[in-house]
């Protein structure tokens, strides 16, 4: 009989029980960390467990998938030439959309666990072909997950001073760490930490904003009796954090931008201004004038396009257009070529300018 190694996500762990149960009945030896803690004396014996274990059950559902710990799992097994099993227990998994070392297996559909499942299992079990012997020399070993969110851990409760490449590269690797059920709840709480921070720059602290708005489809872990988060991250949550100006950040970033909106407001005011002024005195004619502010209104589309890469640049645009649009209309005079020099001249001009000068404070904040 074999030895079986048996990889689940926590959320799966009723119908990997009887998964284990009906294996057991076929006569094998089942091994899964039901009794084990976290850290890395755990995911030692965890890897220990794979290089000993006769077959690999890779207990299939979309949480198994995005993990961490079971992909570096059941990547370790396919480096070991391990005979690897999937078993669908979900009906979320598409199995065309599945990774390399798991879409060239058959898989057991597992989904119902009956008597023709477990028939089903039975004759997988008989196909599984007999362990290879290990490579020599072995692959690397995989870092333990729980160790990459414990490098982070240390970076965002660092004492000095975070530069904003620093703070953007933490941003992405929490922001994808966030995303794994494995470790979402820990990574949003450093992502909280992160945002209490005294020195975070306004962009970052935006965008540290909208990833904690945005709703947690991962279940929490916390709850879970097997295991207990390692001691480099247990000490992270909304309550131990070293606090930090929340505040003083909310009150910056509102301060930066309403001061960009109001030099870039300005600024296209004068620039439709005096390019109306200048228009009509050389004594353009309404066909020119319309020309040239079309041509303006083409650049100001591309400035447009331009501006939906930053929230800060679309707001100073927009406040620019419309400045720019009243202040031609203001100094224009009383004719019927009014609204045209506001509508193709001042509007276009002040997005442009608007634009620009939305760019050039962003970059100076950083």
């Amino acid at each position: 009989m074999a030895s079986v190694f048996v990889s689940y996500n926590r959320q799966s762990q009723e119908i990997t029980k009887a998964l284990v149960n009906d294996i057991e009945l076929l006569g094998h030896t089942v091994w899964f960390d039901q009794q084990l803690g976290g850290g890395q004396i755990w995911w030692d014996q965890i890897l220990a467990r794979v290089r000993a274990c006769d077959v690999f059950v890779f207990v299939m559902d979309p949480r198994a998938l995005k993990s961490t710990a079971c992909r570096s799992e059941y990547g370790y097994a396919a480096a070991l030439r391990k005979p690897i099993l999937p078993v669908l227990v979900s009906d979320e998994v598409s199995t065309r959309l599945l990774p390399p070392a798991l879409s060239q297996i058959q898989s057991v559909d597992y989904r119902a666990p009956d008597h023709e499942a477990g028939l089903r299992l039975a004759r997988a079990f008989t196909l599984v072909p007999p362990p290879r012997p290990l490579p020599d020399p072995l692959p690397p070993p995989p870092d333990a997950p729980v160790s990459y969110l414990g490098v982070l851990a240390a970076q965002v409760e660092a004492t000095s001073p975070l530069s904003y490449e620093q703070q953007s590269t933490l941003v992405v690797d929490l922001s994808r760490s966030s995303r794994d059920p494995e470790t979402a709840d820990d990574a949003r709480a450093l992502l909280a930490a992160l945002r209490r921070r005294d020195d975070l720059y306004a962009k970052i602290a935006e965008e540290i904003d909208e990833l904690l708005r945005a709703p947690s489809h991962a279940p929490s872990l916390r709850s879970r009796a097997s295991s207990s988060p390692p001691a480099s991250i247990a000490h992270v949550s909304h309550q131990s954090v070293v606090p930090a100006a929340a505040t003083t950040l909310a009150t910056r970033s509102v301060r930066d931008r309403s001061i960009g909106v109001l030099v870039g407001a300005g600024a296209g005011a004068v620039v439709g201004a005096v390019t109306r002024a200048l228009l009509a005195r050389g004594g353009a004619a309404g066909p020119s004038v319309m020309a040239s502010g079309a041509l303006v209104g083409v650049a100001g589309a591309i400035a447009g396009g331009i501006c939906w890469m930053s929230a800060r640049r679309t707001v100073v645009a927009f406040a620019g257009c419309v400045l720019g649009f009243i202040g031609v209309e203001i100094t224009a005079p009383d004719n019927a070529d009014r609204l045209t020099y506001a509508l193709l001249i001042g509007a276009p001009s002040g997005a442009i300018l608007g634009a620009a000068l939305g760019a050039v404070w962003e970059r100076v904040r950083r």
